[in-house]
């Protein structure tokens, strides 16, 4: 299975309020693989489910793989000079 062909998959999802999360996700299109950082809501709108799927918003972005390591060197530099302390996991991975 070549890497276009691979299915979408959830990488993680990060808890923003009550109804909204933001999801980071893997899919293809067109015959390429993305990268996606999206808000999600949980609609309310009556439909009778013991638990609403989240459904994605026009917030968030949309990279090709190749450009997640750029992404993640621009994070790292943001949480140093801001001061964050990243996980040695994640510095592990990037470095």
């Amino acid at each position: 299975m070549g890497s276009k062909d691979k299915p979408d998959f959830i990488a993680g999802k990060i808890a923003k309020n009550d109804g909204e999360e933001i999801q980071v996700r893997a899919s293809s299109f067109k015959g390429f693989r993305n990268a996606h950082i999206r808000l999600h809501v949980t609609r309310k709108d009556g439909v009778d489910l013991d638990e609403p799927a989240p459904t994605p918003t026009h917030k968030g972005v949309t990279l090709r793989l190749d450009q997640l390591p750029a992404l993640i060197q621009h994070l790292e530099t943001l949480c140093e000079a801001e001061g964050i302390e990243l996980p040695a996991t994640a510095k592990a991975v990037t470095s």
